[in-house]
Parts: structure tokens; sequence; C-alpha cells
């Protein structure tokens, strides 16, 4: 009997991630979608993926508010304890920001790396002139 009932609370536990894995991609779609907030699917991904911090009834929430869906919103303004709405918020208002501040770094390091092998092939390039310059000055000092 035991068994059956760790099996069932595993099922439940399986299945709820899954619902909560579904509820994920769909805040993206409505975050992407929703042509006002004017966030790219980018930015919504990863939102998306903050997201995943909250618990579930949180996460309700957070994504009521992006799907402006009033009475959901309502709803978890009523029912959510005070310091989970300020979870939900604070990751509504400031998480945009992050977000972006991460996307920018992202970008930044891939064209460091993209312009490190260019920089790289120009940096030896220049050196080796400069050598070459030296020497051959050298050479014209030794001649006279």
């Amino acid at each position: 009997m035991v068994t059956l009932k760790r099996i069932f609370i595993m099922f439940i536990l399986l299945f709820s991630q899954c619902l909560y894995a579904t509820s994920l991609d769909k805040y993206v779609k409505v975050c992407t979608d929703n042509q006002a907030n004017k966030m790219g699917p980018e930015l919504c991904e990863c939102m998306g993926s903050k997201g995943k911090e909250l618990s579930e009834e949180e996460f309700e929430f957070f994504y009521a508010i992006a799907a402006k869906d009033q009475e959901k919103v309502n709803k978890g303004h009523t029912t959510l304890e005070p310091n989970q709405k300020i979870n939900v918020m604070t990751l509504t208002m400031t998480g945009p920001t992050k977000c972006a501040n991460e996307l920018a770094a992202q970008q930044n390091s891939s064209d460091e790396a993209d312009n490190s092998d260019s920089v790289a092939g120009s940096a030896s390039e220049s050196t080796n002139d400069t050598a070459l310059g030296t020497v051959s000055e050298s050479a014209d000092s030794a001649a006279q």
C-alpha cells in the first residue's frame, strides 16, 4: 500500500511539473504575441526562465499579468500572501531590465570572441611589421 501511495505521489509531482513546463511555454508565447510590451522572443524566454524561480501560484499570477487576464490577476491579489505578490511584482518590474542586461552581456561576449580572432591576427601582423621595421632600420644604420 505504501508503494502505491508513493507511486501516486510521484505521478502527481511529475504531472504537475509537466503542466508547469507547459505554462512556461504559454507564458513565452503570450509575452511574445503581446504587441504592447515590445519585448522580443529572447527577452520573453529569459523572463519565462526567471519565472521558474517562482512557486506555481506565483507563476500563475505572473502569467495572468502577462496575459492581461484581469480576472486571474484579481484572484492572485486576493489569494497570494503579500510576500508572494512582492516576488511576482518585483520580477515583473525588474525582470525585463535584468534580462536585457544578461542578453547584452551574452551578445558582447560572443562579439568579443568573434573579434578576438581578428584582433589576434592583426596584432601579430603589426608586431611582425614593427619587428621587420626595426631590423631594417638597424641594417641601414649598420651599413652607414
